[in-house]
């Protein structure tokens, strides 16, 4: 078969190609010219044989690349679950810690509450005169020097008798007398150093007309507490109405001395010295009353 000028006859399939094509478009096979013109079959061209192996390399990449980041989320995963442990193991320590805080705490507060139900055998119960008791007084008061018999006293004696003496109080106001004095009795025969017990078990003999009795219990609740203020005011009216104004003018001058704003002290100072005859304090006192008597709580003079 005559050569074209230009074609070459491709050796494996016998068609005419074009010179210098290496790979016949009609057989595909792949074949070079000799220098002497003799065709022989090329090897594959070294970019064809490179290309499968870029595939593999590519995929050993990608599958070296998912199995890193298959084992960072894992890594990953791992630290989260330590982390939740590691603070649930925290906040578990926390919480032990605050409950056997708590705990101390309590064991704490329970000691305290058990030595405060034990008080200190010197010390006194305090400061429980009602309120309806003083227009613009305290409301009670301490004792001075404990007897013996609160030296040995207990604290659940005291609030024993603290207790009789409430409901002495109560059964007074009702006009029980003879339930209070009997409530009121009780409690200073367990605490004697109740001062105010004392008071209102002058203010039942005092209503019942013992006026001995009362005095005697009105001046054994200053022995306890000098600064009673209605003690020396009830002992004032004792003796004004025995008609000793010079005890009588005592008591109440003693009374505005420790509170110069209780008004009915100031009222019966002006009554006596207008029997007595000094016209100029007692209108001077009586002035002082007049003030203050708008300014005072309801007292039961």
């Amino acid at each position: 078969m005559s050569e074209k000028k230009g074609f070459k006859e491709c050796p494996f399939c016998g068609k005419e190609v074009e010179e210098g094509i290496i790979k016949c478009p009609y057989c595909k096979r792949i074949y070079r010219l000799a220098a002497e013109s003799k065709v022989t079959e090329e090897s594959p061209s070294p970019l064809l044989i490179k290309k499968p192996r870029i595939n593999i390399i590519v995929s050993v990449f990608g599958f070296i690349t998912v199995a890193l980041l298959l084992f960072y989320f894992y890594l990953q995963k791992e630290e989260i679950g330590n982390n939740r442990q590691k603070s649930a193991i925290i906040e578990e320590g926390k919480s032990l810690a605050f409950t056997e805080k708590n705990e101390a705490r309590g064991n704490k507060e329970n000691a305290e509450q058990g030595l405060n139900e034990n008080v200190s055998d010197q010390a006194v119960l305090s400061r429980t005169v009602n309120a309806n008791e003083k227009g613009t007084a305290e409301t009670g008061t301490y004792a001075e020097k404990p007897s013996p018999e609160n030296i040995r006293m207990t604290g659940e004696k005291r609030t024993e008798a603290y207790v009789l003496y409430r409901k002495g109080l109560s059964l007074e106001k009702e006009g029980k007398l003879d339930l209070a004095e009997k409530e009121i009795l009780a409690s200073i025969s367990i605490d004697p150093s109740i001062a105010w017990a004392h008071y209102r078990l002058g203010i039942v003999y005092l209503k019942k007309g013992m006026d001995d009795n009362a005095l005697r219990e009105f001046e054994n609740a200053l022995k306890v507490d000098k600064k009673i203020v209605f003690a020396h005011y009830q002992i004032g009216k004792i003796y004004q109405k025995r008609e000793d104004m010079e005890k009588a003018l005592n008591e109440f001058q003693k009374s505005v001395e420790i509170d110069s704003s209780f008004s009915w002290a100031h009222y019966r100072l002006s009554v006596i010295y207008k029997i007595i005859g000094r016209e100029e304090l007692s209108r001077k006192e009586y002035e002082i009353y007049s003030t203050l008597k708008g300014n005072t709580e309801e007292f039961e003079e």
